[in-house]
């Protein structure tokens, strides 16, 4: 019987100590809320960006890729003689081959 009083005790002191704790005004841990919530949104921003960034650079991956294989045949497709011009790939300007050194 002792100890279911002085367990009945304790919790009594333990609630009351519970009920005396300090609490946050209601202005104060609303803008602590709306920080957290933006900072949440920010976060799924930031997410979706890394998902677009990841897709462009598939697509671009991709796109190099084609225009490299363009650009392999781009001089027999025009009928031009590979062996004897190339194609400067930044200015698409067909200019003759150099002689080979002897």
């Amino acid at each position: 019987m002792k100890k279911v009083l002085m367990f009945t005790a304790l919790l009594m002191a333990g609630f009351a100590v519970a009920q005396d704790k300090p609490k946050l005004k209601p202005e104060v841990a609303l803008e602590l809320r709306n920080a957290q919530w933006e900072s949440a949104k920010l976060a799924m921003q930031m997410k979706s960006l890394e998902q677009q960034y990841t897709q462009l650079q598939q697509k671009a991956a991709e796109t190099q890729k084609t225009i490299s294989d363009k650009m392999a045949t781009a001089l027999e497709r025009s009928g031009i003689d590979p062996k004897k011009y190339e194609l400067n790939a930044d200015t698409l300007d067909v200019t003759p081959k150099p002689e080979p050194k002897k």
